[in-house]
């Protein structure tokens, strides 16, 4: 039972101590939740978050873009505050802009505004267009999205020519069957002719028989 305690105890003085290296100064990090404002050189955010923070509040730290994979993994995440800082609406803001259009947790993020480029100045992140972001990346930066996008493009006209592929075999079989059918027509219509033309020279040929006799 001692050393169950002690073995706990260790364990919390770990988890404490890994937090504390982990929070910037001047910052409060638990272990669900982060407040983090007014820090003029903040890092990273991705170094001090774990898969059970809740809530991450950022505002005002001279943020001007969010590292790749910074929000990714935070499986118990309601919300993040990132509020009063300079964003700068290159290709560096295109995970923060992704992650944002990816959100359905009915929060608006609406306070997130461009402060540079001069082109796209006060815009709101949330109504950036993709290809007003992408501009400014290197092309070997972005080739996975292209790529991405060509993949897009040719998986839409492979099912369109498979669509179309697939109406026009049912157009031809309904114009085959329709042939056939009225060549089965056509042949009974023959059939049913050579009948009547047969069982009226079989009764013309008895109607000469009872004259005759």
């Amino acid at each position: 039972m001692e050393m169950s305690f002690m073995h706990l105890a260790g364990l919390i003085f770990l988890v404490t101590l890994h937090h504390s290296l982990a929070c910037p100064d001047g910052c409060n990090c638990t272990v669900t939740d982060v407040t983090c404002f007014n820090r003029p050189h903040l890092g990273a955010p991705k170094e001090f978050l774990n898969k059970r923070t809740e809530t991450i509040d950022l505002t005002d730290n001279n943020l001007t873009m969010i590292p790749d994979g910074a929000f990714d993994g935070l499986i118990s995440l309601r919300w993040v505050k990132m509020a009063d800082n300079p964003w700068i609406c290159d290709c560096d803001i295109f995970y923060l802009y992704s992650w944002v259009m990816n959100q359905n947790t009915g929060i608006s993020y609406k306070d997130l505004r461009c402060s540079a480029p001069k082109n796209l100045q006060g815009r709101r992140i949330e109504l950036l267009l993709e290809h007003e972001i992408l501009s400014s990346c290197p092309i070997h930066e972005c080739t996975w999205l292209i790529a991405s996008h060509s993949a897009l493009y040719l998986q839409v006209v492979v099912h369109a020519v498979l669509t179309v592929s697939m109406l026009f075999f049912l157009a031809m079989k309904q114009t085959s069957l329709y042939k056939l059918r009225n060549k089965d027509n056509e042949y009974n219509l023959i059939v049913k002719n050579a009948v009547s033309n047969t069982e009226y020279e079989v009764l013309e040929s008895k109607i000469s028989e009872n004259k005759d006799g």
